[in-house]
């Protein structure tokens, strides 16, 4: 049994698989969920986390998973093979392990895999929630309940981007539940329950608090709003049930921050109210259904929301071809103020907004443009991959001498020819282009780079190094010389000196 890692991050469980299922149920409460109790001593502690227990336990699984074994190309194209001179060379079942050279590319037979992870039951027909991860690549799901009895998975589905899965049994008799809580109303300094089956143990019961609420940015999923807990969380708990105490999931375990390998103290879960979401469209469809713009968004600044008297808001770096947002008439440079009514604050709030969204619809968004608001109307499209996270291309910054430094702000830069815009494959491309960028200057620490093409200062458009002079004069040092750049393929807000 392997564990699976991300970013420094170790997923709790310890093999990762995935198959495509649909599966229809509807909630059923538990019924065995413990009253609402009043701590005055530590045995009335005690004695409330026995009750939670005991009405969870009964819900909670383990699952293993099976992946069969299968041949995979491996390797890059041999010029020779090195079995050539090995008296089993011909052999068909040494081949079947080890291929053959001579230019073509080696086969090779991967054995099966075993995995275990845990989950928890949300129907009593018979529906069970988990981690994508523990199920991803799995051709057989066996579940497991703490009182021995087993039963085989007959479908399951999977969101990649939100790390939620659904597994469906056949079930003979009702099953004992858990119901999800809220987990917008856990709070730092909360108690809660860690369930699940870490190390392949068995079912297992930890304690602890809520240390922090919507982690962001820790790249362990696509959408992340992570309870943090220091719970014990370790292999083999991912998909496990975090519950309050009222004996309420309010999280699906899924990730420890851990240099060990093991339990350190910090642990995440997924957040009950953003897992049901994924689960009701599970569910439905077997899938999750996203729509999309189609432009690439950076979030901005302080020093741009001041620049630009705003409080919240994204940047659109790009416009992509042949999307919503491109047939709406959306530009690089124009700031998304709201969508659809909806004040927007930064890149995920607009990504996950948009995408929960019914797709084939217009929506009505707010911009700002060149200093002026405008609303346009966009119709979003249904998209199975994520549009909104394309790196910025680089451009060259090979540009030719004479460049002239530009005052105290620490660049260079000349016009950008035609000439050199040829060289440099820009097309018709116009500005100015930065050609060097002294370090720790202002320029650098806010952000421009060789090969930056600035195309507006402020909102008036510049061509020519003495175009970007004469603009820079009307500026007010104080609040920071805003320009537009082109960057690649994508746009770019930047402020230049003023309050950071």
């Amino acid at each position: 049994m392997t564990n699976s890692r991300r970013s420094g991050f170790w997923l709790a469980c310890l093999l990762a698989g995935m198959g495509v299922g649909i599966a229809v149920a509807r909630w059923t409460r538990a019924e065995q969920a413990p009253s609402k109790t009043i701590i005055k001593s530590p045995q009335d502690l005690s004695s409330a986390f026995r009750a939670v227990a005991n009405s969870a336990i009964p819900a909670i699984v383990s699952i293993e998973t099976q992946t069969k074994g299968r041949l995979v190309e491996a390797g890059e194209e041999e010029s020779a093979d090195p079995f050539a001179d090995s008296p089993f060379a011909d052999d068909p079942v040494f081949r079947q392990f080890f291929g053959r050279g001579g230019g073509g590319r080696r086969r090779m037979q991967v054995p099966p895999q075993k995995g275990a992870g845990s989950g928890f039951v949300i129907d009593a027909q018979g529906v069970v929630v988990t981690n994508a991860h523990v199920v991803a690549g799995a051709d057989e799901i066996m579940v497991k309940f703490s009182n021995g009895t087993e039963v085989q998975a007959e479908s399951w589905a999977a969101d990649q981007v939100t790390d939620v899965a659904i597994i469906r049994l056949k079930a003979d008799h009702p099953l004992p539940t858990v119901s999800f809580g809220d987990s917008d109303a856990m709070q730092v300094g909360d108690w809660v329950l860690a369930l699940g089956n870490p190390f392949d143990l068995g079912t297992t019961v930890t304690a602890g608090i809520i240390s922090a609420t919507d982690r962001k940015g820790l790249d362990i999923n696509a959408r992340e709003h992570f309870l943090q807990t220091d719970a014990a969380i370790n292999p083999g708990n991912s998909g496990g049930a975090l519950v309050n105490m009222n004996g309420e999931v309010i999280g699906i375990n899924t990730a420890i921050s851990t240099r060990s390998g093991g339990y350190d103290g910090v642990g995440f879960a997924i957040p009950s109210n953003q897992a049901r979401q994924i689960v009701d469209k599970l569910l439905k469809d077997g899938t999750v259904k996203r729509s999309y713009i189609g432009v690439e968004l950076e979030n901005l600044t302080p020093a741009l929301r001041r620049r630009l008297g705003l409080t919240g808001g994204v940047l659109i770096r790009n416009v992509l071809p042949e999307t919503p947002g491109s047939k709406a008439g959306l530009e690089s440079g124009d700031v998304i103020v709201k969508f659809n009514g909806q004040p927007i604050q930064d890149r995920p709030a607009m990504q996950e907004y948009v995408e929960a969204l019914p797709p084939n619809q217009s929506y009505p968004i707010e911009i700002l443009r060149g200093g002026e608001r405008m609303s346009l109307d966009v119709t979003l499209e249904q998209v199975s991959t994520d549009a909104f996270t394309q790196a910025i291309p680089k451009e060259s910054d090979d540009a030719a001498k004479p460049s002239q430094q530009v005052g105290k702000l620490g660049f260079e830069a000349r016009t950008l020819t035609p000439e050199i815009a040829d060289q440099l494959n820009l097309g018709n491309s116009k500005g100015v282009l930065v050609t060097d960028v002294k370090p720790n200057s202002v320029a650098d620490q806010s952000g421009l780079q060789p090969g930056d093409i600035i195309t507006k200062v402020a909102n008036q458009r510049v061509n020519t190094l003495e175009e970007f002079a004469t603009a820079i004069k009307d500026q007010k040092s104080e609040e920071g010389l805003l320009i537009q750049v082109r960057r690649g393929n994508a746009t770019a807000l930047i402020v230049l000196g003023g309050d950071r």
